[in-house]
C-alpha cells in the first residue's frame, strides 16, 4: 500500500492537484486522486498496529512478498509483459515521437486490461501506431518504464523523448476521451430510464360490418328524384289506320 499510495501522490503532483482542483467537475481527476490517496492512508492506518503483531511470521511473510514480486505474472494474451495492480503505472507511448502520458484510470486496473488500455491511448492519440508501458515504481523516471509488448525499456526506444524537440508538437486530445465518456455514460443512462418507462399498449380498432355502410362514405351522394308525369305531344300523321 505504501507504493500505492506513492503513485497516487506521483500522479497528483505531475497533474499539479491542489485543494481547488480538487473541488467540483463532473469529470474531475484531481478530486478522484485525492479520494483515492485518502482511501489508501486510511487502510494504512488501520493496518498500522497489525504490522508488528506477527512477529517471527514477519520475516517469512517478507521473504514470500519479495519472491513474489520476482515471480512472473500472467498478462493479457496479445502482450508478453506483466505488472501488478496497485503498484505500477500504465503510461500510453505515441511510437512516431515518443510522446508519453499516463493513461487512464493507469495505476488501478488488472493485468488483463492492457489490450483495453491499448484502444484507449489509440483512441486519445487518433493514431493506430501506439504502445503500453509500464512504470513499476511512480518514484522512478520514466525513461525506466518497459514495453508490455516488447519487454524493453523507453530508454533504449530510439524515439524516446523526440517530442521534446518538434517545433510543430501536437498533444494528444484528452478531452475528446473525456468527451465521449460523458456521452456514453448520459446514453448508458437515458436507455436504463426508457427502460422505466410505462408505455401502454394501442387500442383496439373497433370492428365494422361489412353490410354496414358508414355515413363518411355515403354522405356526398344525392337521393335519385322520381320522374315527372306530363303529357306527350304526337306530331305527323297516325301511323295506325282505324278499323
Amino acid at each position: 500500500m505504501q507504493r500505492q499510495l506513492a503513485a497516487v501522490r506521483a500522479i497528483e503532483r505531475k497533474r499539479q492537484c491542489g485543494d481547488e482542483k480538487s473541488l467540483g467537475g463532473l469529470f474531475n481527476a484531481c478530486r478522484d486522486l485525492a479520494g483515492q490517496r485518502k482511501k489508501v492512508e486510511a487502510d494504512l492506518a488501520d493496518l498500522g498496529g497489525k504490522v508488528f503483531s506477527r512477529g517471527s511470521d514477519g520475516c517469512s511473510a517478507s521473504a514470500r512478498q519479495q519472491r513474489k514480486s520476482t515471480s512472473p505474472a500472467h498478462a493479457s494474451s496479445k502482450f508478453a509483459g506483466t505488472f501488478r495492480t496497485g503498484r505500477a503505472v500504465l503510461y500510453c507511448v505515441r511510437l512516431a515521437d515518443g510522446y508519453l502520458f499516463p493513461a487512464p484510470n493507469s495505476q488501478f486496473v488488472a493485468s488483463d486490461a492492457a489490450d483495453a488500455i491499448l484502444r484507449q491511448c489509440q483512441y486519445i492519440c487518433e493514431d493506430p501506431a501506439m504502445d503500453v508501458y509500464v512504470l513499476e515504481d511512480a518514484n522512478l523516471g520514466t525513461e525506466q518504464m518497459i514495453s508490455i509488448r516488447s519487454q524493453t525499456s523507453y530508454q533504449d526506444f530510439p524515439r524516446a523523448f523526440r517530442y521534446r524537440d518538434q517545433e510543430n508538437f501536437r498533444k494528444c486530445d484528452w478531452n475528446r476521451y473525456v468527451a465521449r465518456i460523458y456521452e456514453l455514460q448520459q446514453t448508458k443512462q437515458m436507455s436504463k430510464e426508457m427502460a422505466d418507462v410505462s408505455v401502454p399498449p394501442p387500442a383496439l380498432r373497433p370492428k365494422i360490418e361489412e353490410n354496414r355502410v358508414s355515413m363518411e362514405e355515403t354522405g356526398s351522394v344525392k337521393e335519385v328524384e322520381p320522374l315527372i308525369e306530363r303529357p306527350v305531344r304526337i306530331v305527323g300523321p297516325v301511323f295506325l289506320q282505324p278499323q
